[in-house]
């Protein structure tokens, strides 16, 4: 089998294995820390039992977590070290900084959060709540300042071929950077309140009526409920910038168009507007595909995606062709 398509089945398998474990630890810490500011508030005991509950699920999501992130940072030289030379001037102090000022701070204070209410004083405890909380926010916005930055690069030059880094500013805060980071996070946030939700229905199913159990479960349906409607109105603007800022590559550059085969999540009706973007990568013509109807269209159709309209579906898979300019 062709080496390219290996790496693309490695990477691919270890990165969404991994991003189970983030998507659970970004949230549950502040849902840690609303527990514990709830105890300090109430006194009340149940607060704390739901935390040591939960907490054992954010320190194991944690540790899978560190396991295959670490995996996956080493294919990145391993699966693509031609695309790392390239960019690495700038990718590599992204995920330095993550590591840095993120990490370190979950991983120090967390065995505080697990070993220390009895140890260290309350306001210590809440304090190790508060840093770690914050240290899986910190980690999500540098690893989402990279993966935004390959999406919407800004702020470079190319020199020998390399990628070289003219304002850090503009290279982490680029075009599609904070609609990125508010859905990772708000998706962050609906995992969380469904594992929870989830897991005090189930406990509930098997007889525990708990005050702990009650209490988390009424969290996880609230938090659900505020979250759904602003991660819809949050997903509807990430999705409208994408399409402002993607655009095929030969597009920019006048070339002719491969013919190739995509998945199409969301087809246009018009033409893609030129954005005048200089990015020196490939990008996905996702916004210029033709599709197949399937359904109301049921088979795949070869046809010209720059001189037909495409119909009006999504998750369909096409074929299709642009003829040389």
């Amino acid at each position: 089998m062709d080496p390219l398509i290996l790496s693309r089945i490695q990477f691919g398998a270890n990165i969404s294995f991994h991003i189970l474990f983030p998507a659970i630890t970004i949230a549950l810490g502040w849902v840690l820390l609303f527990f514990k500011l709830r105890y300090n508030a109430t006194g009340d005991s149940a607060w704390m039992r739901a935390y040591f509950t939960w907490v054992k699920v954010f320190a194991l999501s944690f540790a899978m977590g560190v396991v295959s992130g670490v995996t996956m940072s080493f294919q990145f030289g391993t699966n693509w070290p031609g695309y790392m030379e390239t960019v690495g001037n700038i990718a590599g102090p992204l995920l330095a900084y993550e590591v840095l000022t993120a990490f370190f701070l979950e991983a120090a204070f967390l065995g505080i959060m697990l070993f220390g209410f009895r140890r260290v004083s309350n306001r210590i405890h809440t304090l190790a709540t508060v840093l770690v909380a914050g240290g899986t926010t910190v980690s999500a916005f540098w690893i989402i300042a990279l993966n935004s930055w390959m999406q919407t690069p800004a702020g470079f030059e190319m020199i020998d071929g390399k990628a070289h880094a003219l304002d850090w500013w503009a290279v982490i805060f680029n075009p599609s950077m904070p609609y990125r980071l508010v859905h990772m996070l708000l998706a962050s946030g609906l995992t969380v309140s469904f594992l929870i939700a989830g897991c005090s229905a189930l406990r509930y199913f098997y007889g525990d009526r708990s005050e702990s159990m009650w209490k988390a479960l009424r969290t996880g349906v609230f938090a659900a409920a505020i979250l759904i409607p602003i991660q819809i109105f949050a997903g509807d603007q990430h999705g409208l910038n994408t399409s402002r800022r993607k655009s095929p590559p030969w597009r920019r550059t006048g070339t002719p168009a491969p013919t190739c085969r995509w998945c199409c999540s969301r087809c246009p009706t018009r033409r893609p507007r030129k954005t005048g973007s200089s990015s020196p990568f490939p990008t996905a013509p996702a916004s210029s595909c033709a599709t197949a109807q399937a359904a109301s269209c049921p088979a795949s159709t070869t046809i010209r995606a720059t001189t037909r309209r495409s119909s009006r579906c999504s998750g369909v898979s096409a074929s299709w062709s642009a003829p040389a300019s």
